[in-house]
């Protein structure tokens, strides 16, 4: 988990949760405190997340030429993808290289991504 995660995520906690006279408080204008309080809520709950995401079944892993990342039992991760038909044992890293599934400890789907999107200036 990256720091700009969690940063982005107290940020959006913060200025949900908190107010002054029935008006949102930018992050700007939260004392310390508050900020290391949402800094925290934002880390939990990220940190939640991402384990959610990971999953121990193998068989259940997405079938031909889907793109995942894993975790070996050697504690690497990469990425990989199925280059064979689902349940043969054709799982390849990116750069080439064969992992049998018993190598594999979890995986997950690469995590969608939406593109920054251009806040109007005013």
């Amino acid at each position: 988990m990256t720091d700009a995660r969690i940063e982005a995520a107290a940020r959006a906690i913060a200025e949900y949760v908190y107010e002054r006279n029935g008006k949102p408080l930018k992050w700007e204008n939260m004392g310390d405190n508050r900020q290391e309080v949402a800094r925290c809520y934002a880390r939990v709950a990220l940190e939640a997340a991402d384990a959610a995401a990971w999953n121990t079944d193998i068989k259940k892993a997405p079938g031909f030429r889907q793109t995942i990342v894993v975790h070996l039992k050697n504690g690497d991760t990469m990425l990989a993808n199925n280059e064979f038909p689902q349940g043969e044992d054709g799982w390849v890293d990116m750069m080439g290289d064969n992992i049998a599934e018993v190598d594999i400890e979890a995986w997950m789907l690469i995590p969608r991504f939406t593109p920054p999107t251009k806040k109007a200036t005013s």
